[in-house]
């Protein structure tokens, strides 16, 4: 009796919790428009990227360019988690290619947080990138990196 009693106070407390922050998710605007800008740090080998994102069914999928050390295009798709009303975490996966000697395919995850500035149209955020290059070479778990875009 005592395990049942548990057992439907946490089912209820859960259910509460689950109303509450679909609730609080639902006043949140998310931006729906495009954002362009840089990030900074390890980036396939390069250490500075042409950072790019786009609105995707209320998640968003997000590209990088490294060209100024080296060559290579990153895809992602993101899922973002609402934390207040202008600061997110997000996880996401997605694909590189590197482009530096021969074509190296890899996968890549993504793991970060976000903050959208009040009074200015800028995103900030800080994220780790670990990749497995498929192709041409093993982990790279050093893909620490700080975002900054303009959001149009």
């Amino acid at each position: 009796m005592k395990h049942l009693f548990t057992l439907v106070t946490l089912t209820l407390s859960l259910s509460l919790l689950n109303i509450q922050t679909a609730k609080a998710q639902s006043t949140v605007n998310l931006p729906e428009g495009l954002e362009l800008g840089l990030r900074i740090g390890e980036t396939q080998g390069s250490s500075l990227a042409l950072d790019a994102t786009i609105p995707f069914r209320g998640n968003r999928l997000r590209a990088d360019l490294s060209i100024f050390d080296r060559f290579a295009v990153s895809a992602l798709h993101d899922w973002k988690f609402i934390i207040n009303e202008n600061f997110f975490w997000y996880p996401g996966i997605g694909a590189v290619l590197d482009f530096e000697n021969d074509l190296d395919i890899g996968a890549v995850a993504e793991f970060g947080i976000e903050y959208l500035l009040e009074d200015t149209p800028l995103t900030i955020s800080v994220d780790w990138r670990p990749t497995i290059m498929l192709t041409g070479g093993g982990f790279g778990g050093k893909g620490f990196g700080i975002n900054v875009r303009y959001r149009f």
